[in-house]
């Protein structure tokens, strides 16, 4: 059974939460974790698109075509190599090697590469 200064703290992460506040800040001010909050703001029903989990798929945020355009590229017509390194495709979309590899792996998965 929750404690009444668990119950004051939850009250007040999804209040935050509602008012349309990171779960990282609810956390903050609440004094507790960010997966308290996520937790919690599950219990309420609330859809946080992306609470603390940096591995989410964040395909809003980063064009994934323009990683699979960049990956198809070659250095010539004979070459069978691309032209980018995936490090330098992650430096040109602006974000990281690993997510440029999720998505280049999705990708042959779907027949798109």
């Amino acid at each position: 059974m929750p404690t009444p200064r668990k119950e004051s703290e939850e009250a007040k992460a999804i209040k935050l939460l509602q008012e349309g506040h990171s779960a990282a800040y609810a956390a903050e001010r609440a004094g507790v974790h960010p997966t308290t909050v996520q937790r919690w703001a599950k219990k309420h029903g609330l859809g946080l698109k992306y609470p603390y989990n940096r591995h989410a798929d964040r395909e809003d945020l980063v064009d994934v075509k323009e990683i699979i355009r960049l990956r198809k590229r070659k250095a010539s017509r004979k070459d069978k190599k691309s032209l980018f390194t995936l490090a330098e495709i992650a430096e040109m979309c602006g974000c990281s090697r690993s997510y440029v590899k999720q998505v280049l792996a999705k990708a042959r998965e779907e027949g798109r590469l």
